[in-house]
């Protein structure tokens, strides 16, 4: 073979990992990959916090979310989509500069979006062990402008306790 087809063929094959990559990074930031979902929010969110609840204290961030008028994000069936949380063990948050957005939250059990036009935000999940997550939000700077998480809304969240517990916030696209 000679030299020309050989680096020809080096080229290639590096542009189509390269395109393999983006390919991964663009599915990786979307519950839905490709944008188009067949299953609800709430089941596409469970499975983000499944893979966050085995990456304790590692927030993510989901970008390209768009909420409907009468979405909503529930606890208990984000919970029950995931198969490795209890109701209890999840917070549905929503960051300060929504709430005047037409979002509700009840709570820490759900938020709904009550909007004329759809809205795109973005969902932070962050996984930890109850008695951390307070202080992973802080050393985050979460709970500072413009996000202002606070899990003393949460009417389950017990920071006395070891059992692993997630935080999932809508928060605005950047």
């Amino acid at each position: 073979m000679s030299k020309s087809k050989l680096a020809l063929m080096i080229i290639l094959i590096f542009v189509m990992v390269i395109f393999a990559i983006l390919i991964l990074q663009i599915t990786a930031t979307s519950p839905c990959p490709g944008g188009g979902c067949n299953i609800s929010k709430n089941e596409a969110i469970s499975n983000l916090v499944k893979f966050q609840f085995n990456e304790p204290g590692l927030p993510k961030i989901y970008k390209n979310i768009i909420f409907s008028n009468g979405d909503s994000l529930d606890s208990e069936k984000i919970a029950v989509f995931s198969k490795v949380l209890l109701k209890e063990q999840v917070c549905v948050l929503l960051s300060e500069t929504l709430k005047n957005q037409h979002f509700t939250n009840n709570n820490g059990e759900s938020v709904t979006y009550n909007g004329s036009f759809s809205k795109n935000v973005s969902v932070l999940v962050l996984c930890d062990y109850s008695d951390s997550l307070e202080g992973c939000i802080s050393a985050y700077e979460y709970d500072l402008s413009p996000y202002d998480l606070d899990l003393s809304g949460c009417s389950t969240f017990n920071n006395n306790s070891e059992k692993r517990y997630c935080a999932v916030a809508v928060i605005d696209s950047d």
